[in-house]
């Protein structure tokens, strides 16, 4: 029987699988909350970025069908004799009459030349007025109250304006004559004869605040006054 004692002894190992130990376990129970807390913390932020574009979009959507929304602006016309006529609807060939413009030219010779001793009438005068002209009539009209300011002597002054005729001179321009009475602490003085040129033209309101400041639907395009010799 061959003997074994050179034979070299074989090495056995045990089983290679790891014990897992308590601080593993705790460690696990750890790691996989956390990352529970991480990713819902993700879905948490996604849902809110997806309201927070949802939202934007309604409210832009909402402000742009707003904003485009059109305006139906109806019109009363008005005789001679100040009897009102049917009404109608003011669409893109809206042709105000003669009395319309008549009366809006007479409006903003009223807000113009008269001269309250309240600084808020007298501000709202002038602010009506702007929003009655276009660009170019504005840019005048700027520059008539930088040279002519109408808050000198603010509470001392008042200009009363009484308009005598309001006639077309074209389709696009009125005459206008008006008397000026001029009030110094309370006293009247002498009644003073105006004359002035106004041209306009038709621009029907598309927006509310259109509609709101300026219903008539005209502007002023031009204008030029001068006192009476």
């Amino acid at each position: 029987m061959p003997s074994n004692a050179f034979r070299r002894p074989q090495d056995r190992y045990g089983d290679s699988t790891p014990v897992e130990t308590p601080y593993q376990r705790a460690g696990q129970v750890h790691d996989d909350r956390d990352g529970a807390k991480l990713v819902q913390a993700r879905n948490w932020r996604l849902m809110a970025f997806g309201c927070l574009a949802l939202a934007t979009i309604s409210t832009s959507s909402f402000l742009y069908v707003q904003l485009r929304r059109p305006i139906a602006t109806y019109a009363i016309p008005f005789d001679r004799y100040g009897r009102p006529g049917r009404v109608e609807l003011v669409d893109r060939a809206y042709k105000p009459d003669d009395a319309i413009k008549a009366s809006f030219v007479a409006d903003f010779v009223q807000r113009v030349r008269s001269k309250s001793t309240d600084l808020v009438v007298l501000r709202e005068n002038w602010a009506h007025a702007t929003r009655m002209t276009n660009q170019a009539a504005r840019a005048s009209l700027v520059q008539y109250g930088q040279d002519h300011d109408p808050a000198a002597r603010l509470g001392q002054e008042a200009v009363a304006v009484e308009i005598a005729s309001v006639l077309p001179r074209s389709p696009t321009t009125f005459q206008v004559q008006w008397r000026e009475t001029t009030y110094l602490q309370g006293v009247a003085g002498p009644p003073v004869r105006w004359t002035g040129l106004f041209s306009l033209a038709a621009r029907a309101p598309t927006t509310e605040d259109e509609l709101l400041d300026n219903p008539r639907g005209l502007e002023i395009t031009s204008f030029q006054w001068s006192r009476d010799l």
